[in-house]
């Protein structure tokens, strides 16, 4: 309920951006403060960005990829996930033994501004949204992103992906804005 409330009122792209945002915050926070207090609640407001941005990056993935495949790129998106906590606690572990574990949140917020400096540079779609030669007949964004993933409007991937859920569209069309 609260994701829907605040996608609502500040949209798809602008919760991506606070997430960075937040995630950055939460390094910096932890990096800095000696208050349990400050600390919880950081933890807290991360929470929330984190089951905010589980619920986006689900619905993005299900509105740009076919049903027969949902479950092996949602395996690969897990397997990446989890890959990537185990060697980020790798690195943590050597940063730490060299120059304490304060380091290891700074590491973090130095990385994490990159992220959110990144993400607002050359901001505009890209990829299976941007509009191309013959796209002026195609309706809505989504339509667009799934001519553009599939290859062509005829295929039977692009016949199950336009089957996808309301939610899911919504998505893919708040990704892809309609250009005027």
């Amino acid at each position: 309920m609260a994701y829907v409330w605040t996608e609502n009122r500040i949209g798809v792209v602008s919760i991506v951006r606070l997430g960075f945002v937040i995630e950055t915050a939460t390094h910096l926070v932890l990096a800095t403060t000696t208050t349990a207090a400050v600390a919880f609640g950081m933890m807290v407001l991360f929470g929330v960005h984190a089951a905010m941005w589980g619920t986006l990056m689900t619905s993005i993935r299900q509105a740009a990829v076919p049903i027969e495949y949902q479950g092996r790129v949602s395996s690969v998106y897990q397997l990446v996930s989890q890959g990537g906590l185990v060697i980020g606690a790798g690195i943590g572990a050597v940063i730490a033994g060299k120059f304490g574990v304060v380091a290891v949140y700074w590491f973090g917020f130095v990385g994490s501004a990159l992220i959110v400096a990144l993400s607002w540079i050359g901001s505009q779609p890209r990829g299976p949204c941007t509009r191309g030669a013959g796209d002026e007949g195609v309706a809505a964004p989504s339509e667009r992103m799934v001519d553009r993933l599939v290859g062509g409007s005829g295929s039977a991937n692009a016949r199950s992906l336009r089957q996808m859920t309301p939610i899911a569209r919504r998505y893919a069309d708040a990704i892809c804005p309609t250009e005027h």
